[in-house]
């Protein structure tokens, strides 16, 4: 099921991918300190997608960006399996910490990789999940916007994009999880999109879409 909102104007932004990091720490909350933020700008929104495993249920109680707190744009839980897209406007800096708090469900491991966005909303355009074998979302992406894609695998694998320009693919840890992220660039793709990730083996892949406007 997808969320989409009206467009009235439209004008070029940049989005950029930065850094990915991990813990296999079992936690109920992660921060992932002194992340690469880029260059500071009044109209930065700082965009994170998280992959993880866990030995419940979880959900993102709460989350914050340089101490900003952040807006969970999506998330889904499914066979253990975690995958989330958090946003929050963050002006200055040129680093600081990631927090995610999974409200007291113990997580087994925790990836995120992150991404500058200059201009545009911080409220995503239309957003998406996906429980299928190969996790997959047909979006609408507005003229000059962007779309971003996340995926976790409980085994360790390899994945291939469809749709996305593939940011990471790493293992998290050793137990055996692959998680992967992609994006588009603004202008890429316009109108309805289809995005894909597939693994190349895995258990229970799920993922996450959205894709965002550019006012």
């Amino acid at each position: 099921m997808q969320r989409v909102r009206h467009i009235l104007s439209k004008r070029p932004f940049r989005f950029t991918y930065l850094n990915t990091t991990a813990s296999t720490v079992d936690a109920t909350s992660y921060t992932f300190s002194g992340r690469d933020l880029s260059t500071p700008r009044g109209d930065r929104t700082i965009i994170v997608a998280v992959a993880g495993r866990s030995s419940g249920a979880p959900s993102i109680s709460s989350a914050t960006i340089q101490g900003v707190p952040a807006t969970v744009i999506t998330q889904l839980t499914s066979g253990n399996n975690f995958v989330g897209i958090i946003a929050a406007p963050v002006p200055s800096g040129s680093s600081g910490d990631v927090f995610i708090d999974f409200g007291g469900v113990t997580m087994l491991r925790c990836g995120i990789a992150v991404y500058s966005k200059l201009g545009g909303r911080l409220d995503a355009f239309a957003t998406a999940t996906s429980t299928a074998s190969n996790p997959t979302a047909t979006l609408v992406v507005p003229a000059y916007g962007i779309a971003l894609g996340v995926t976790v695998t409980a085994t360790i694998t390899s994945h291939t994009t469809a749709g996305l320009t593939e940011n990471v693919d790493s293992q998290i840890g050793a137990e055996g999880a692959t998680m992967a992220m992609g994006s588009t660039q603004p202008g890429e793709i316009i109108g309805s999109s289809t995005f894909t990730f597939t693994p190349a083996s895995g258990v229970s892949p799920i993922g996450a879409f959205a894709t965002w406007a550019n006012n």
